[in-house]
């Protein structure tokens, strides 16, 4: 058992991917007693028990939720915010909810209307997943070592807080606490627009009138590597990109403008200005490894 933190009985609303993952460390490592899964996909609930991912599972949010100590809200961000005033009315006195959703600050914006008297919401968000999707793929999710941002407001009950952020620590990653509005603008930084980059290569390469298994078969390590991000599920960022709209375009600005920089670099012949623009990305990202 993790040294701080327990729980008899974790629910988790939607086992797929990320939901999946956490279930499977949860029970692993004996951070829950019982984990139960919720949804609406019977198949899929019964799959996931059948990998070890839950325990038992339930398609009825009140049975679900009844008497669990912490519950998780592992569904699209859109979904996250439809279904809170569900479970806030379902929950047991006590109980704490979290989410993983991408964005924080309609989320929590959300909570702090809804959960009150003795029900506690913190908002999270773990910087983890893959480019799969499904509960068949959790246990490729990596938890070790990666960041999970717990996004405190001043209305957040601080002792709630401190136990997600235990939670996601047994799990192996590393809490970081922070305002809901400024996870928003550094995720649309660092997680966002490099998926938008991602997916506008692979639509710009999908464009070039080539024979597709000729453009595959020269295709390098490259550009699978930097296109990795453009498999991830299309209707899940459609609700990111609409949800941290301003964010994202804001930062786009600033991409677009460092195109035309170096696009005006390379069509003048300015070698100088390329050369410059490749160190100083090679020097910045030598800090990462």
């Amino acid at each position: 058992m993790p040294d701080g933190v327990h729980f008899n009985r974790l629910a988790i609303f939607g086992v797929g991917l990320l939901g999946g993952a956490i279930g499977r460390k949860s029970k692993e490592i004996g951070l829950a007693r019982h984990v139960i899964g919720i949804g609406r996909d019977r198949q899929r609930l019964e799959s996931a028990c059948a990998m070890g991912a839950i325990d038992e599972w339930t398609t009825d949010i009140q049975k679900g939720v009844t008497d669990c100590e912490l519950l998780i809200l592992c569904v699209p961000v859109q979904k996250i915010i439809e279904y809170m005033p569900i479970v806030a009315k379902s929950v047991s006195s006590g109980t704490i909810v979290t989410d993983v959703g991408s964005t924080k600050k309609s989320i929590v914006e959300t909570g702090k209307n809804l959960f009150h008297d003795n029900i506690f919401f913190v908002g999270s968000h773990p910087m983890t997943g893959s480019d799969k999707s499904g509960c068949l793929h959790s246990s490729e999710v990596a938890f070790k070592g990666v960041t999970c941002f717990v996004a405190v407001a001043p209305e957040t009950d601080y002792a709630a807080a401190a136990k997600v952020a235990l939670f996601w620590k047994a799990l192996g990653m590393i809490p970081v606490i922070i305002d809901p509005t400024r996870h928003d603008d550094y995720v649309a930084l660092v997680s966002h627009v490099p998926h938008l980059v991602s997916a506008a290569l692979a639509n710009a390469v999908s464009m070039c009138p080539e024979d597709l298994n000729f453009i595959r078969q020269i295709c390098g390590k490259g550009f699978r590597d930097t296109t990795r991000l453009a498999m991830g599920d299309p209707p899940m960022w459609v609700e990111i990109f609409l949800e941290n709209r301003q964010n994202i375009v804001n930062y786009l600005d600033g991409f677009i403008k460092m195109l035309a920089r170096i696009k005006a670099a390379i069509n003048n012949g300015d070698k100088v200005e390329i050369e410059n623009f490749f160190a100083s990305a090679k020097s910045f990202r030598k800090k990462f490894d």
